[in-house]
């Protein structure tokens, strides 16, 4: 029977095979690509060591996430004690676990509060970004916290912006194209950038 991990943004994410050797970054994509699968995304990745359940079907390793931080380096996810980091450049060797990717019906994107928060987090001096995984929401002021995203067992139903909304977002925001963009992930409900 397929386990499911979660569903995030319409997406249903079901476990798939896991490689029984270490690979680096680009051949655990060429990987999954050949079984029909795909590399899971770092926030599908978090929501598996967040499951009890998944997690079981997890070696307490650090896994490949498809989330590149930059051309030398991806995201991992380590199933020892949930960190998600970007210590190793892409030509390392790590475990990797395939998913499938479904779309999800609309009725199973039900409406609900997020189960977690993850931020990027810049601490004590370092130059270094980490994630961090929390129940509770950070204060957006804190200058060394960016990337404020809520994270789902399921996405929540958003509605369409009626014309009011949209007109006055517009009039508040004409002259920042940014400003408009972020006001109206706002009004929907969507954790935003910086």
């Amino acid at each position: 029977m397929s386990k499911e991990i979660c569903i995030l943004n319409g997406t249903k994410w079901i476990l798939g095979d896991e490689s029984t050797e270490p690979m680096n970054w680009e051949d655990a994509n060429n990987w999954c690509k050949s079984i029909g699968q795909d590399l899971p995304p770092r926030e599908v990745l978090l929501m598996a060591f967040l499951n009890p359940e998944i997690r079981s079907n997890f070696a307490n390793n650090y896994y490949w996430s498809s989330s590149e931080f930059d051309s030398y380096s991806a995201w991992d996810q380590d199933f020892n004690i949930g960190d998600q980091n970007v210590n190793f450049s892409k030509s390392a060797k790590l475990s990797v676990r395939a998913v499938r990717a479904i779309i999800a019906e609309a009725s199973e994107q039900t409406e609900q509060e997020p189960v977690a928060w993850m931020w990027e987090d810049k601490r004590n001096g370092s130059n270094s970004w980490a994630t961090v995984v929390s129940p509770a929401k950070p204060e957006k002021c804190e200058y060394h916290v960016r990337n404020i995203r809520p994270l789902y067992l399921a996405s929540p139903k958003r509605e369409s912006l009626s014309t009011d909304t949209m007109l006055r977002l517009i009039s508040e925001h004409q002259d920042f194209p940014l400003n408009l963009a972020r006001a109206v992930e706002r009004e929907c409900g969507i954790g935003g950038g910086e």
